[in-house]
């Protein structure tokens, strides 16, 4: 799913959600300041088209650049059921040339890139309540 299709994506999940404005390369470019790391392609991306996410049920959120912060080479970005934070792994690139995305309280891989992040694993939370933080137990 291209980026342009988050919105469309959640509209037909018909949840109340809102979405902050896009941010300005100057907005970006102080938060990597601000944070003493470049942001990868995709979460550039992502910030540009929207400068957070926020959704009522089930509840899920990803921060504006404004909330961002390092925390031992972790940057929590996402929130889920008000408990679960997901983070850039932050201190280097993997593979893909990006930053893991972790759950930020016990290291579990949770995606490779953003680009999977907004295309799979919200719309798993968002759809099913699926535990994309953590290990998933299928029956």
């Amino acid at each position: 799913m291209e980026l342009q299709h988050l919105i469309a994506g959640l509209e037909k999940l018909d949840l109340d959600f809102e979405k902050g404005e896009p941010a300005s390369k100057d907005d970006i470019a102080e938060t990597e300041l601000r944070l003493g790391k470049s942001l990868p392609e995709q979460v550039r991306q992502f910030y540009s088209n929207y400068n957070g996410i926020k959704v009522d049920s089930p509840k899920f959120e990803i921060l504006s650049l404004g909330r961002l912060h390092i925390d031992s080479g972790k940057i929590v970005f996402a929130i889920f059921d008000d408990t679960h934070r997901v983070a850039f792994k932050a201190n280097i690139l993997n593979s893909a040339g990006q930053w893991d995305i972790i759950n930020a309280d016990n290291d579990f891989l949770v995606t490779l890139t953003m680009a999977s992040f907004w295309t799979n694993k919200i719309f798993a939370w968002l759809r099913k309540e699926r535990a994309v933080w953590d290990v998933e137990t299928y029956s």
